[in-house]
């Protein structure tokens, strides 16, 4: 199969084919991180110096099958990093691609939001690996991270980027949050150790646990309790 079939380009001048060297590009696939892509079609304009310089190129990985567009050396989509640690159930496996999108977008409060999301369906799966009958709390980014420190779910060696955590969290909380890119790595950095540490090694090493395993009842109910619930915490 011909990795030009079902694209169709103008062809103008200067047009090459498949098997053309300009055809191919070393520039990395900002979807599954492949090295090289195929130059659907390119653009150049005309400098100064009457040469011509590439400014625009539309990209296919034969990868992944996506699509990407190099503006004058910035790709979009950004490219997605953090790949979804192996053994994250299906629930939180699609959350941890949207938030992956985000960052690549630079898109930091959602990041921050949504891995408070995240945060909230570990603190609930391992409450009710303590009493089944545990309903959720409506409780913040930093009282999620430090349930997981006072139970033990992030180890004492950890603590000081937990702690550092907490208190982005406490700003990701706000009405109006604003949250740096340094902030959202750190806490995608943060989440990508909870989750090779509490689903990819178990998973690996074919170890059960709370979160890993047939015992393993990851939460799969409301994250936040109704407005005026005897439940709810401020």
């Amino acid at each position: 199969m011909s990795v030009t079939n079902g694209i169709t380009t103008a062809s103008g001048q200067g047009s090459y084919n498949a098997a053309a060297e300009e055809a191919w590009m070393a520039k990395e696939c900002p979807n599954c991180a492949a090295p090289m892509t195929f130059a659907v079609a390119q653009r150049f304009v005309r400098t100064p110096q009457n040469q011509n310089r590439l400014v625009n190129v539309w990209l296919y990985c034969v990868k992944c099958r996506r699509g990407a567009v190099d503006n004058d050396g910035a790709i979009s989509p950004g490219k997605r990093e953090y790949p979804t640690p192996d053994g994250t159930p299906d629930a939180e496996k699609l959350l941890w691609e949207e938030i992956r999108s985000c960052l690549s977008v630079n898109a930091y409060n959602a990041v921050a939001m949504l891995c408070r999301k995240l945060l909230l369906h570990l603190v609930f799966t391992h409450e009710r690996s303590q009493n089944p009958g545990a309903t959720p709390r409506n409780i913040t980014f930093a009282q999620a991270v430090q349930y997981l420190l006072d139970n033990g779910v992030i180890t004492a060696a950890n603590e000081p980027l937990a702690v550092e955590i907490k208190n982005i969290g406490n700003r990701a909380n706000h009405e109006l949050p604003n949250i740096t890119e340094g902030d959202a790595r750190k806490i995608l950095l943060f989440m990508n150790y909870l989750f090779v540490s509490l689903y990819e090694i178990p998973k690996q090493a074919s170890i059960p646990t709370v979160f890993v395993g047939t015992a393993a009842e990851p939460y799969e109910g409301d994250l936040e309790p109704d407005v005026g619930s005897d439940h709810a915490q401020e």
